[in-house]
C-alpha cells in the first residue's frame, strides 16, 4: 500500500511575484514550494532591458525570507521596439532565461504587448539563433473572437504562421486551457511545449459563473469547458514530457478582486502541491507527477533537475491560510474546496505550512481514497534536516558538552561530549518532527517501497521504530540484545518473516559496530536488512560507515556531532572555551581520549 511519495523539488515555469509592498508576502509564499521559478515582466512599467530585468532579481533576492534559498529566472517583456544586442547580452550572461510574448491587451499589464506579430520577426530570429526560448500568452486580442475561442484562434492565426518561419525556436505556450492547445503540442515533435496550471486542472467555467460570480476564480485565459479541463488533466498525467508546471500564480489584493471590473488571476502559490496532489492521485498517476513538477521542466530549459526532495506522507489533515496578508492589503489564496460539492467532508487534504501556525483548516479535496490520509510535509533538504535536528535536540537539553569534567563512554574511553537521545521520547513536538524527518529522510535516500517491517532495538531504539512503523503504516517488531534465556530463548519479539525487508531503527550510532548484532539476529530469521536510521550519528568517527558497509548495511542519520557544535556556536549556549574545545575532540577524537585518560 502506498504510504509516502518522495519526488524532487518542484520549479515553477510560470510566476508572477509583482513588486514594491507586495513581493516579500507573494515570494514568502513561493519560496516555501519551489526551488526556482521564471519570473514574468509584465511589471509597471515592464521589464524590458537587461538592466530592468537585473534590477527586478535584485529586488527579489532582497525580499527572501532569512534563510530559504530561491533562484528567480528572469525574462523580457518583448515589445516591438526590443533591442536584439540587449537582448543577446542579458541571454549571454545568463541572466534571462526567456522572453515573454503578451499580445498587446490580452491580460494583466499587456498594454505595452505586440500589436503587429510581423514587427518582431527579427527578435524570433535572433532568439532562434541564440538558443533563447519564447514564452507566449496564447490568445488573440480581436474583439470579434468569443473569449472562449481565443486561445485556439492564437494557434491557427499566429502561433503556426510564426513557428513556421522560425522553426528552431523554443517555444512555450502558457497556461494552456483547452484541448485544441493540448493536441497541437502534442502533435509537434519538438521545440514546443505547453505549461498547464494547477487552477485550470481544477475549475472549469460553470465555477466561475454558476450560482454567482467568483472573482478570485477568474483568470485569463478564462477557464473553458469541462471537455478541455479533462483534457489537461490527461495531457498532465500522462507523463508527457511536453507538459510542466507553470502556475501563474497571479495575486491581486481582494480590493482589486472584489470589485465590478475585478482583475484577472488566481493565487496559487501557497496550495499548489496539494492541489497536484489530488489531481495525480485521482487520475491514478502518482508515478508521473515528479516528471510534471520537477523533470520535464528543467529538461525543456536545459537546466539540472533539483536535489532536494519533497515527501508526501499518509497522515492527517494539516492547514492553509485562507488569506495572506501583505502592505497593499489581503491576498485571498485560491481554493477550490467549494466546486467539489459531491465529496464527503472526511475526505479532504489541505497544505500545512510551518511558518503560519493556527490558521483554521481550509480543506482541499483529499487524493488519496484508501489507507492512511496522506498529507504534504514542508521540503527539507538534507543539510536543513540536519539544522533543525541540532537545535531540537539542544532545545531540550539532549546534548552535554563538559570538557573539565569529560563523560565516560559505554567503551569507557573519555568524552567532552555526551548525547542523551532517549529524552526525545518526553517531547511531543520534537519527537514528531523528527520521526517526519526519518521518514523524509528514508524515502528520499533508501526508496519509496524499500521496506516490509521496521525493527527497534533494545531498548533506546524500540520507541522511535513504533513510531516511523506508525507513519509509514509497516509492521513493527524490535530485536533483543541477547536471548530472554527462557521461553522462546527468542531476539526477535513480534512478526518477522523470511523474505521481509527489514530497517533497523536506533537513536545513535557511535562507530557502528553495536548495529551489527541487531542486523545479524534479523538476518537469522531469513529476512534482509540493508539499512539503519537513526537520529543521531556521531560523525566523527570514519570507520563509521566502513564497517556498516562491509556488513552491507547502509547508515542513515539526521544530524552529526558537527551540525549540533554549529548550532550551538549560533544559539550561544555554551562558552567559548568549551566549545573550542569539543570542536578540537571532533577534529582528532582518538589523540583527544588518548590524552584525557
Amino acid at each position: 500500500m502506498i504510504t509516502s511519495l518522495t519526488i524532487r523539488r518542484a520549479d515553477d515555469w510560470h510566476l508572477h511575484l509583482r513588486d514594491g509592498a507586495m513581493l516579500p508576502a507573494v515570494l514568502a509564499e513561493t519560496v516555501r514550494h519551489f526551488n526556482r521559478a521564471i519570473i514574468m515582466p509584465n511589471l509597471m512599467p515592464p521589464v524590458t532591458t537587461g538592466a530592468q530585468a537585473a534590477a527586478y532579481r535584485d529586488r527579489i533576492l532582497a525580499a527572501l525570507p532569512e534563510g530559504q534559498t530561491f533562484e528567480p529566472l528572469m525574462t523580457l517583456y518583448l515589445t516591438e521596439d526590443t533591442d536584439l544586442d540587449d537582448l543577446t547580452a542579458a541571454h549571454a550572461s545568463g541572466l534571462i532565461k526567456a522572453v515573454k510574448l503578451y499580445p498587446a491587451g490580452a491580460t494583466t499589464n499587456s498594454a505595452s504587448g505586440v500589436h503587429n506579430f510581423e514587427t518582431i520577426r527579427p527578435v524570433l530570429e535572433r532568439m532562434a539563433e541564440i538558443g533563447c526560448p519564447l514564452c507566449v500568452h496564447g490568445e488573440v486580442t480581436d474583439p470579434e473572437v468569443d473569449i472562449f475561442d481565443r486561445e485556439a484562434v492564437f494557434i491557427d492565426r499566429v502561433l503556426t504562421p510564426l513557428r513556421r518561419a522560425t522553426p528552431e525556436l523554443r517555444v512555450i505556450m502558457e497556461h494552456i486551457t483547452t484541448s485544441d492547445a493540448v493536441e497541437y503540442v502534442k502533435g509537434e515533435t519538438s521545440n514546443l511545449a505547453a505549461t498547464v496550471t494547477t487552477h485550470h486542472l481544477m475549475i472549469n467555467r460553470n465555477h466561475i459563473l454558476a450560482g454567482g460570480i467568483k472573482p478570485h476564480y477568474y483568470c485569463l485565459p478564462v477557464a473553458k469547458r469541462e471537455t478541455h479541463r479533462l483534457a489537461l488533466r490527461s495531457a498532465v498525467t500522462s507523463g508527457n514530457a511536453k507538459f510542466f508546471l507553470g502556475t501563474d500564480s497571479a495575486p491581486h489584493v481582494d480590493a482589486a478582486k472584489e470589485q465590478a471590473c475585478g482583475c484577472a488571476g488566481c493565487f496559487t502559490a501557497t496550495n499548489t502541491m496539494a492541489i497536484l496532489a489530488h489531481v495525480f492521485e485521482q487520475e491514478a498517476a502518482l508515478e508521473h507527477l515528479e516528471a510534471f513538477t520537477s523533470r520535464n521542466g528543467p529538461a525543456f530549459y536545459g537546466l539540472p533537475v533539483n536535489t532536494e526532495t519533497i515527501t508526501l506522507i499518509k497522515g492527517e489533515v494539516v492547514r492553509f491560510p485562507k488569506k495572506i496578508a501583505s502592505e497593499d492589503g489581503p491576498i485571498t489564496v485560491f481554493d477550490p474546496a467549494s466546486t467539489f460539492t459531491g465529496r464527503s467532508k472526511n475526505d479532504l487534504i489541505s497544505h500545512h505550512h510551518h511558518l503560519a501556525p493556527h490558521n483554521k483548516l481550509h480543506p482541499l479535496p483529499h487524493p488519496f481514497k484508501k489507507g492512511p490520509k496522506m498529507t504534504i510535509s514542508a521540503p527539507h533538504s538534507s543539510q536543513e534536516i540536519a539544522r533543525l535536528t541540532a537545535r531540537m535536540l539542544l532545545e531540550i537539553q539532549a546534548v552535554h558538552f563538559n570538557a573539565a569534567e569529560p563523560f565516560t563512554l559505554a567503551s569507557g574511553l573519555p568524552s567532552p561530549t555526551y548525547i542523551d537521545c532517549r529524552k526525545v521520547i518526553s517531547f511531543p513536538r520534537v519527537r514528531s518532527a523528527l520521526m517526519d524527518f526519518m521518514c523524509q529522510t528514508l524515502s528520499r535516500d533508501a526508496g519509496f517501497e524499500a521496506f516490509d517491517n521496521i525493527a527497534g532495538g533494545e531498548t533506546a531504539g524500540i520507541p522511535f521504530s513504533a513510531l516511523v512503523a506508525e507513519r509509514l503504516a509497516l509492521p513493527m517488531s524490535y530485536v533483543r540484545k541477547k536471548p530472554k534465556g527462557y521461553g522462546r530463548n527468542a531476539r526477535i519479539e513480534g512478526n518477522m518473516s523470511e523474505g521481509q525487508r527489514v530497517l533497523l531503527v536506533e537513536d545513535l550510532t557511535t562507530d557502528g559496530g553495536s548495529k551489527l548484532s541487531f542486523v545479524d539476529a534479523i538476518r537469522e530469521t531469513g529476512a534482509s536488512c540493508s539499512h539503519t536510521a537513526v537520529i543521531f550519528n556521531y560523525g566523527i568517527f570514519p570507520e563509521t560507515k566502513q564497517v556498516l558497509g562491509d556488513h552491507g548495511v547502509t547508515l542513515h542519520a539526521l544530524c552529526t556531532w558537527w551540525d549540533v557544535l554549529a548550532e550551538a556556536k549560533i544559539q550561544q549556549v555554551f562558552d567559548a572555551n568549551t566549545l573550542k574545545e569539543v570542536e578540537q575532540f571532533l577534529q582528532a577524537p582518538r589523540d583527544w581520549q588518548d590524552a584525557h585518560k
